[in-house]
This record gives structure tokens, sequence and C-alpha cells, in this order.
């Protein structure tokens, strides 16, 4: 329902924000394909564009039994009617998390918003997930298109209706930068070790913010006072940075493209000419976390083998090989397991198929099966108190499982026309790969 799915590969930069903050299809076109209608404290179905069509809406993520929600309700009804009364183009959705359809029935009786109704548990559930809602009261504000312009909204709504639209602030606070935009978002943060040099530091990025509209701009003082959930999410960002210190410095954070960059100082300029050598390409000399600097594709005339080599058939390199032969590209795929000092190896599929999640969530389930056994004679089921286990079942049934799993990768790489190859691959240059087949002294 509603799908909004992003695909990033192929997209510049600034391309990957834009997509991230509109929907491909605006919002009340596709509530009226879905058949979405709202309700009322009074159990209406109302018609979406009817009350929505060229307003700003909050959507309000709450529920019947929020504590903080009933505060924060009554402010933002506050401003509501405020905006109301003064003639703005304003509305609020509220979009409940009840899974009970009583307490939904009770909170939507007394409220005096638009509601998306309990039957829609999907597109409840969906919203909350597309917009990287965490918790509640959470006010997401989009126009009428579905366009976000505050991924959380609570801030700037509790300021008062004299901040309407309510757009996401110019420079913010780093604790207050929304999870959507930290994970779809390229973030500018300055890390600042002393209250006193705050000011010049938000004029900077004051002025910067209106130029660069694709990038968060936020700022983080280390000797205020923060809880120590604040302290702890500081704290991750800088090792994420790579700062080795708690010095003035500046970071820019890309989390899709698993990017940072990073310099000390906060000097007036220095912020400046940091996001000119980023917008620039300067700085990518500088990018980690695997990535590789562009390099121009030419043709040298020559025919090779294939037009992509993977090494490595995990879960990264199956899909990516499947992904590029779809597009008509020859394709080969080479996995080798080196084998363990006892001499166990396993199939294509990667660590996480052969040793690592499968067969550990496969034994986890067989462990508490055995564990409701056990409380199973405390609910009237007559089990026999010595019911045995059989590893030896239990391990020859997890590796059929597994063994399927291999030869289920392989038949798609055939049917995809992929070359699958197995044996140690490496690099000998830029367009030749060594295969070693086996291991040890015989290997060829």
């Amino acid at each position: 329902r509603l799908s909004w799915w992003i695909q990033w590969k192929h997209l510049p930069r600034g391309e990957v924000i834009i997509m991230a903050l509109n929907p491909k299809v605006p919002l009340l076109k596709e509530l009226e394909e879905e058949y979405v209608q709202l309700t009322n404290s009074k159990k209406e179905m109302i018609d979406p564009a009817g009350v929505l069509k060229g307003k700003t809406i909050a959507f309000y993520f709450t529920s019947s039994t929020c504590v903080p929600c009933r505060t924060f309700v009554k402010k933002l009804e506050a401003v509501w009617q405020a905006l109301k009364t003064s003639g703005k183009e304003f509305e609020v959705v509220l979009v409940s998390q009840d899974y009970e359809e009583k307490g939904f029935n009770d909170y939507v009786s007394h409220s005096k918003f638009y509601a998306i109704p309990f039957e829609e548990a999907d597109l409840r559930k969906d919203l909350r997930k597309r917009w990287y809602v965490k918790s509640w009261p959470w006010v997401v504000i989009t126009d009428d298109t579905g366009k976000v312009l505050n991924p959380k909204g609570n801030n700037q709504l509790l300021v008062g209706p004299e901040k309407f639209p309510f757009q996401t602030p110019l420079v913010q606070k780093y604790t207050d930068i929304a999870p959507m935009s930290l994970s779809l978002q390229v973030c500018f943060i300055a890390f600042i070790k002393m209250e006193k040099s705050v000011k010049p530091v938000i004029q900077e990025l004051e002025a910067l913010a209106p130029q660069n509209p694709d990038i968060v701009f936020a700022y983080h003082i280390e000797d205020e006072k923060w809880s120590s959930t604040e302290r702890k999410m500081a704290a991750k960002m800088r090792k994420f940075a790579k700062l080795k210190d708690n010095g003035d410095a500046m970071v820019i954070i890309d989390v899709v493209g698993r990017v940072s960059h990073n310099r000390s100082g906060l000097a007036a300029g220095t912020l400046t000419k940091f996001v000119q050598d980023y917008n620039s390409g300067a700085l990518i000399q500088q990018i980690g976390r695997g990535q590789l600097t562009p390099q121009e594709d030419k043709d040298d005339g020559k025919i090779y083998d294939y037009d992509l080599f993977i090494i490595g058939g995990g879960s990264g390199g199956l899909a990516c090989s499947k992904a590029a032969a779809e597009a008509g590209v020859k394709v080969a795929v080479a996995d080798f397991v080196r084998p363990s000092p006892s001499g166990t190896t396993w199939g294509l599929g990667g660590t996480c198929v052969n040793v690592g999640c499968i067969p550990k969530k496969l034994c986890h389930t067989a462990a508490l099966l055995g564990e409701s056994l056990h409380d199973a004679r405390k609910y009237g089921w007559k089990v026999d108190e010595k019911t045995p286990h059989i590893w030896e079942t239990l391990i020859t049934n997890v590796q059929k499982h597994i063994e399927s799993l291999n030869e289920g990768y392989e038949d798609q790489l055939k049917d995809k026309n992929v070359e699958y190859i197995n044996a140690f691959a490496s690099f000998v240059n830029p367009h030749a790969v060594q295969l070693k087949y086996g291991w040890g002294k015989d290997a060829k």
C-alpha cells in the first residue's frame, strides 16, 4: 500500500534528496486510488481530498495509552484552532498506533481532528515506517502532495502558530535532527566544545543553509547539559565520523552512501570552505567505508570475458549479479570458502545463510519449542515430561534446509545466465582475475 520505493543506485546526490522527501505519486491521488477515507469523532467517512487539498498537513502519531501525548495534544489543538481562526490552510490528521479497536474508538471520539480509520492498519503502519517515526507524540508536516516539510515538527508546533507552516529550521541542534533526515539526507554537524563559541558558528551556518537546501545543518555544544541518551547520540556520531577527541570539529555525513568527512576547528570561514569543497568533489579522496574514487569509464577497444566480475557469493554479491544480468550485462560470480582447521566448508550464499543468522535462528526456534513444551503442561496440555530431544535430527534437518538454499541460489544464477565459479578469486590488475580452485598444496 502506498509504496514509495526509493531507488538510489544510479542517482546523483541531489536527486536522492528530492526523492527522499517527495512522493513519486501525490498523496491525495494515492489515497483515492486505494479508496482510503478519513474518519472523525462522529464516525463519519470523509473524502481526504475534500478536507486536505491545498493545505499544510500535520500527521499526528499518537496512541490512547501515550501519557506525554495528553499534554502535547492540548497545545496542538490550541495551535490548530488559532490557525483556523486566522484563516490559515492547516489541518491535522491523527495516525493512531493503537492495536485494539476499543482504545482507538475511545481516543478518536474525543479528538477534534480527522483520523485514519482503524481498519487502515497497514496504512497507519506504513506511514510510521516511511517517515521514520520512532515514538509518540510525533508530528510529520507535509503539503497536500505528501512532500515532507518537517519530518519531526513537534518543536516548531510547540512554539506557536507564528511558526506556520512549521518547516524544518535552517539550523538546528544535532539532537533535534529527525531520524528521516539522518537516514536519507546529507547532514553538516558542527561540534562546539565551548558554549561561548556558538554564536559565530550558528551565524555562518545560517548563511550557508539557504544556499544549500539539500543539506541539513546542525550543531552540538559539548559542555551543555545533556541527557545520557543525547550524549550517547553525539558520541555515536563522533565515532561514525571518526573524530578522535571532543574538540571543535565539523563533519559532513551521508548515511545513504556510508560517507563521512571531518575537519578540526571552527574558525570563521572554514565552515563555508568545507561545504564548498564537499559540493565541488574536492573531498572525494577522504571517502572511506569501501568507497572508491570515481574513475572515467574508458573503452580500450579490447574484448573481455565478462562485463562484470563479482567476488563473493553472499547476499550483496548475489543481488548485484542478478540485477546486473537483468540489465543485459554478462556477469560471473566467484565464491569460495576456505576450509576451517577441521575441514569444514559450505555452499553458495555467504556467512549469514550458512553459518550465521539462518542456522542460529533455526536452533533458537528448537530451543523455544522445548521451552514451550515445558510450559504447555501449565496450560492443560498433557506432555510427557521425559520427551527427549534428538540433536542429530535437528542438525540433519538444519543442514538439509541450508543445502536447499544453496541449491536455490545456484538455480537463480542459472536462470539469470550468471556464471557461478566455485574458486578463490583475486585481482591481478583492473581487467584480470586469478582463480584458484581448491586450497592448500592441492590448489590449482
